[in-house]
């Protein structure tokens, strides 16, 4: 070992020293590589090439190795302190040109000092500087003794893992700088070299177990031939072992540098193997598709039948080849599948559970029974949209011209759609509304929803959930069932192809609420609630799914049967019903053109064969309909057409023998016109009449109003008394609520008996005896037996026909009562208000009395209703019988007219029993 020889005196003052881009180290050599201008300056600085003293120290901040000329006069300190003293051995220029030194490295030393030479050097190589020798330390006065032996061992069971991994990986742990390691082409394989590198450590490593001076030593060797050879650490790394003197601390600071490399080594390896396994892997499978081509060709070319009738060989070779095709078939659905995932766009858990379940079907066989689900539930999640979506349109104007040409009336729901559509153009991640339809049959309430999608430029789907009653429907059936399938949430998905298309929930009402165990409102919960939806998981899924983009729209006609959890969740928009002006607006610009062109009634042109006047719609809905949507005046103005066909085809004798005329030829050419005698024979006798059938002929009938699932109605309330003892009969199938409200409009009678004495004069006064209630019995019948009735709000009609039939006063015919009542007599608000004055309306009733509280409602209604009615406010029921009764003066006689007007008694009480049955 030169360094026990080498002294202070030997060294050169001042030294020359050569800055390199990373440390050299002791016992070690290297070639350092020059450019031109360098080399040929280290020429001039030395006086011979070989046995040259040299220092070499390390440039900081890993600066890289440029041969610039300096910049300034003065030195800098741009290098670490602590550097090796090296003797130069070498300084040649190869064959390709390329100058280098050949080093060996001799001590540690320090630079005190820069000399400054005046500006003298040609490149920033090389420097004049003071150095002073720096020997290993050890701590202590050799009580670590042991430490130092234990770490020694250590460090050379590390450092042959090193070698060893190395060797491995290929590489070849030439002990020096990187550029000693890749200028050394005649050096011998990475795996001859490292056995001679670990035989060379082996017999450094053969002493005795005390640490002599020469032990001392051979760990100082070790050590820096360990950090010589470990050139995947940093710089800095490397630069503080050869800082480290105290023999010990450099032993432990090595060490944690070789368990840091061994296992860098380690995750490089498996990261390698794991590439090249899938590299492996793809090669593989692309081979094989390329034999599978080649297979197929082969055989198309040579199958040619030698013979009519196939041998039992043909027949084996057939079998086989219809193997081997399912085969190939198989190993093109799984290259196929994992083609649609990496296009799918799929992310987190989804992409998760679709590479898991594909490495699944790889290791499966065709004829495993799991093949075919694994499979198809790989076909259903690459068939979600995941990412596609289609672009909203978001032109106001447009919208508003397509709503408006599609339903005429519906304000309430047109002014919602266009504020979502103003709203998404100022935010567009805004989430999609959840809106509820709530509405009689017939009004409208499905096609708007497709006119909603088609405002919108989106996709549009109806989901029926009438009659469901497992939430499987809703969330799907665990994969763990035979026949598993997605919800009808996620099925729909898959049919629009989008992630934010328009779902119609029809009919959410009729949902099956009966069985607690099977609840399938429970499962809409999640998917109707904007906080929750955006992480909906389908049970076939099994991963989370993004719904907050879909516009949700569901249709109800009650919302009394819906839970209320699943109401609260969603945005309710009340449908009456349509006014008489309304349905012969919408009769006359969509349900007869629509009729015609089904019935082939028009040309190509357009003409029409069949004209319908206004004056016929309205007939057909005073007298054939009574309903608050459409669909029955659709089906009267269907049949109008299916006469007027078969009128225009009647007489024509050649129409028998000649085929029917294809949808394109044109219309017969005389108009048919419909007249109010037609009717009778088209549609049949009339099923409704306004005005006399409403008219009140006797004391004890009062009309109330209803709401029910199909919008709202008239209810007449009949009463009777017998001779009795005080007793109360209600029959009309009436529910707890309905019954109790009679019996509270008898209390409030008798308490108004029983209070006030009879008098003409007293207002609100019934005219009788508070005895005269023990010695009847009283009947309060409501027709139409075979229907519920329930609710509150025929308290006061019940009341105002008890007290005409105990005062025996007639109720004027032209009104209707609404309203709860109370014990002390207080009319309270109730719903419905809207559907039940339309219904009267139908009816031919211009008057409807209304609670004081519910003046704001009035405010929905119809402005041309509102004109032709009026709506008398009360508070109370005395309030309620000043209005109610038909003056005494006006019961002379008088006539037709004047009886229909002032509401008079007519003696025709068959005709006015038949007219309400018909009613209800």
């Amino acid at each position: 070992m030169e360094d026990a020889l080498l002294s202070a005196a030997s060294i050169p003052s001042p030294l020359l020293i050569f800055i390199h881009s990373s440390p050299l180290f002791p016992n070690t050599r290297a070639r350092l590589p020059l450019s031109s201008a360098a080399f040929e300056e280290f020429l001039q600085l030395v006086d011979s090439t070989t046995a040259v003293r040299m220092g070499v120290f390390c440039r900081k901040h890993a600066q890289p190795d440029k041969d610039t000329h300096r910049k300034a006069d003065k030195p800098t300190m741009d290098f670490y302190a602590i550097g090796t003293i090296c003797r130069v051995f070498r300084a040649a220029r190869g064959s390709d040109g390329a100058c280098f030194l050949e080093v060996e490295g001799l001590a540690r030393c320090e630079a005190t000092d820069v000399v400054d030479n005046g500006g003298r050097h040609k490149t920033d190589r090389f420097r004049w500087a003071y150095v002073s020798l720096r020997r290993d330390q050890q701590k202590g006065n050799g009580d670590n003794e042991a430490q130092i032996q234990a770490l020694l061992m250590s460090v050379q069971n590390h450092l042959t893992d090193f070698i060893h991994s190395s060797v491995n990986r290929g590489e070849k742990p030439t002990p020096g700088t990187d550029e000693a390691t890749s200028n050394n082409k005649a050096a011998s394989s990475p795996a001859m070299y490292g056995s001679a590198l670990q035989a060379y450590i082996d017999r450094l490593m053969a002493s005795s177990s005390s640490l002599s001076d020469g032990a001392l030593t051979r760990a100082s060797v070790v050590c820096d031939l360990a950090a010589s050879l470990m050139t995947q650490a940093s710089v800095e790394e490397r630069q503080k072992v050869l800082e480290a003197l105290d023999v010990e601390d450099r032993l432990r600071r090595v060490q944690a540098l070789l368990l840091k490399v061994i296992e860098a080594h380690k995750l490089a390896d498996k990261i390698d193997g794991n590439l090249a396994r899938e590299v492996r892997e793809q090669l593989i499978r692309r081979k094989m598709q390329e034999l599978q081509k080649e297979l197929r060709s082969l055989r198309q070319s040579s199958s040619s039948p030698s013979s009519s009738q196939p041998t039992d060989k043909d027949k084996a070779a057939n079998n086989n080849h219809n193997n081997t095709s399912a085969s190939e078939e198989d190993e093109d659905d799984v290259a196929r599948l994992r083609n649609a995932i990496s296009k799918a766009g799929m992310e987190g858990e989804a992409l998760k559970a679709a590479k898991r379940e594909l490495r699944r079907l790889e290791a499966l066989q065709p004829a495993h029974p799991e093949y075919m689900v694994c499979r198809t539930y790989l076909e259903t999640l690459v068939s979600v949209p995941w990412t596609k979506h289609s672009e909203d349109s978001l032109d106001v104007q447009r919208a508003r011209e397509i709503l408006d040409e599609d339903h005429y009336g519906l304000e309430e729901v047109k002014k919602r759609i266009l504020q979502f559509l103003a709203v998404r153009r100022l935010r567009n991640d805004m989430k999609g509304p959840i809106l509820c339809l709530s509405g009689p049959p017939g009004v409208g309430k499905t096609s708007l929803a497709s006119s909603v999608a088609q405002a919108l430029g989106r996709e549009f789907h109806r989901i029926s959930l009438g009659g469901v009653r497992d939430e499987a429907e809703i969330r799907g059936h665990r994969r763990t069932y035979i026949g598993a399938l997605p919800g009808v949430i996620v099925q729909a998905m898959v049919h629009t192809g989008v992630r934010n298309p328009v779902l119609l929930l029809d009919e959410v009402n009729k949902l099956s609420y009966g069985n607690p165990l099977h609840n399938p409102s429970a499962a809409l919960l999640e998917v109707l609630d904007p906080k929750q939806n955006h992480k909906f998981t389908d049970h076939y899924l099994g991963v989370p799914y993004d719904l907050s983009r879909v516009f949700f729209i569901c249709t109800a006609n009650t919302l009394t049967t819906m839970p209320r959890a699943l109401r609260d969740r969603l945005e309710v928009v009340h449908i009456s019903g349509y006014t008489m002006h309304e349905k012969e607006r919408i009769a006359e610009r969509h349900l007869i053109p629509n009729n015609l062109h089904t019935h082939g009634l028009t040309d190509k042109d357009g003409k029409a064969a069949l004209e319908i006047s206004p004056e016929i719609i309205q007939e057909i809905i005073c007298k054939y309909t009574a309903e608050s949507g459409v669909r029955e005046l659709d089906r009267c103005i269907a049949a109008i057409c299916r006469w007027a066909a078969l009128k225009a085809t009647d007489g024509d004798a050649a129409a028998a023998s000649e085929p029917p005329p294809p949808a394109a030829t044109a219309a017969p050419q005389s108009v048919i016109s419909v007249q109010k005698e037609d009717l009778v024979d088209i549609l049949g006798n009339e099923k409704y009449s306004l005005g006399v059938a409403h008219r009140l002929t006797t004391p004890g009938i009062a009309i109330g109003l209803a709401v029910n699932s199909t919008g709202g109605d008239i209810l007449f309330i009949e009463t009777s008394k017998v001779q009795g003892s005080g007793g109360l009969i209600v029959t009309g199938q009436l529910g707890e609520v309905m019954q109790e409200s009679v019996r509270t409009a008898l209390t409030i009678l008798q308490a108004k008996a029983l209070n006030k004495p009879p008098s003409d004069d007293v207002q609100g006064d019934i005219g009788m005896l508070p005895s005269a209630f023990s010695d009847i019995d009283l009947h309060v019948h409501f027709p139409a037996g075979a229907v519920a009735k329930d609710g509150p709000s025929a308290g006061l009609a019940t009341t105002i026909a008890l007290a005409s039939l105990l005062t025996g006063r007639l109720v004027r015919s032209d009104t209707a009562w609404t309203g709860e009542v109370t014990l002390r007599g207080h009319v309270l608000p109730v719903g419905g208000i809207k559907e039940k004055v339309l219904a009267a309306h139908r009816a031919g009733i211009c008057r409807v009395v209304l609670p004081s509280a519910n003046k704001p409602q009035l405010r929905d209604i119809p402005k041309d209703i509102s004109e032709s009615m009026e709506f008398p406010l009360v508070t109370s029921v005395d309030e309620a019988l000043q209005m109610a009764f038909v003056d005494d003066s006006e019961t002379g006689e008088g006539t037709a007219d004047e009886d229909s007007s002032k509401g008079r008694a007519v003696n025709d009480v068959p005709l006015v029993r038949a007219i309400i049955a018909a009613k209800l």
